[in-house]
């Protein structure tokens, strides 16, 4: 899916529209996940100092157990976002939780491991997910 990522023009805000994002909508799924398919869409914006991502959800089916950062949100409803910087390199996963909590890893390459994980990941240290 091809998304184009605005500059914001002032800092975006939870509670606000963001009316220089388009809206994105959630479409493809992964073969392994359920038939249960909330309505999602998101919007995207850019600054000088960082990415900004809203997501909107709408489900009635919803459990958020973890609370800290770098936790197993996927255990949690969720969402994803695979950010590549470079079209080269590696790739950031982000996910979050209903509760703002963030698990976030750089995965340089995505190959699967028979013991279920990525040849090569590095989880990124929590506390720069609060900045």
């Amino acid at each position: 899916m091809a998304y184009l990522v605005r500059r914001a023009k002032t800092r975006p805000k939870l509670d606000d529209e963001w009316p220089d994002a388009d809206v994105g909508r959630i479409a493809h799924f992964h073969v392994a996940s359920s038939d249960h398919r909330p309505v999602t869409t998101f919007r995207m914006l850019y600054d000088d100092d960082g990415i900004y991502i809203a997501f909107h959800v709408r489900d009635r089916y919803v459990l958020c157990r973890r609370n800290e950062h770098q936790s197993m949100v996927c255990k949690d409803s969720c969402v994803e976002a695979f950010l590549q910087p470079r079209p080269d390199h590696g790739y950031f996963n982000f996910e979050l939780n209903c509760g703002g909590a963030m698990l976030l890893y750089y995965v340089r390459d995505p190959q699967r491991l028979p013991t279920g994980g990525m040849k090569e990941w590095v989880r990124v240290p929590a506390e720069l997910l609060d900045r």
